[in-house]
């Protein structure tokens, strides 16, 4: 077989059995997005239920949303009225790119410059504090991170915005917390394939004609520690998605990972089964 069409119908199966087990998951847990603390006259819970569809049969309300997902379509938002999943999660995934995108921009930055400095001396001071600071992060949840940034920055000094999505400096903080622990792997990864680079015969011949250190980093370190960060970009893009779950709430951003945990809070189905197909 194709492999492309090896992968695509692995894709299209992955996405499917998500689905599935998704909808299960959010129809057996307890509550209903009718449920709230007014309760609602037995008349407006029927209609509602019949509108919805959530009078019929478990059977049918799977074929329905599996109908709905071949034809892209993911239905009304049972808490945001009026409003369908699509246009939700569209109005969302902006705010969720450019986060992702700052966190990006976070990890690669930092995470590059502080490898090279640390495989410049190895055992030095920079190299310790490059280590050390990349445990901290890879090892403090980056809500902790997130409050941390909101309580020096915008409490104490007052720089950046604590929270809210209204311009470029709202993304400041959020990017930190997002991609700090991905820088803190990065520079280890940077650091031990700069140490393999810097003890190459091409170095040390450039080292013989005379080249200045600056010039030996840039053109011949820094290209040859490209490849195994390209190669970190994938696994890092699908683990700053998934963080932002949190971040986003932190930092009252109205993206994607915000509509997912209010959609689970406030057990609205299709929103929730939405999200995650997106997400998979």
């Amino acid at each position: 077989m194709n492999p492309f069409l090896r992968r695509f119908g692995a894709w299209v199966f992955t996405i499917l059995l998500v689905h599935a087990v998704a909808f299960l998951l959010v129809r057996g847990a307890r509550g209903g997005p009718l449920d709230s603390a007014r309760e609602l006259p037995p008349q407006v819970r029927a209609a509602l239920e019949s509108h919805y569809h959530l009078d019929a049969p478990l059977a049918e309300q799977y074929a329905r949303a599996l109908g709905g997902l071949l034809q892209g379509d993911l239905g009304p938002s049972m808490h945001y009225r009026g409003s369908g999943v699509s246009e939700v999660l569209a109005a969302g995934l902006p705010v969720s790119l450019a986060l992702g995108a700052g966190g990006i921009l976070v990890a690669l930055l930092f995470g590059i410059v502080a490898g090279l400095g640390a495989a410049r001396r190895p055992g030095g001071v920079v190299d310790w504090a490059v280590r050390s600071g990349a445990s901290l992060v890879m090892g403090i949840p980056n809500f902790i991170l997130a409050g941390l940034g909101v309580a020096f920055f915008s409490f104490f000094l007052g720089w950046l915005p604590s929270a809210g999505s209204g311009g470029p400096a709202h993304f400041i903080l959020p990017s930190l917390a997002l991609g700090l622990p991905f820088a803190g792997q990065l520079s280890r990864l940077v650091r031990t394939r700069g140490l393999e680079v810097l003890a190459g015969d091409a170095v040390r011949a450039a080292k013989a004609r005379g080249l200045s250190e600056f010039h030996i980093l840039r053109f011949h370190v820094l290209p040859r520690t490209l490849v195994p960060v390209a190669a970190f970009l994938g696994p890092a893009a699908a683990g700053m998605l998934t963080g932002s779950l949190v971040v986003e709430q932190v930092f009252a951003l109205p993206g994607i990972g915000t509509h997912f945990v209010q959609a689970a809070l406030n057990r609205d189905y299709t929103l929730a089964l939405g999200a995650t197909v997106l997400y998979t």
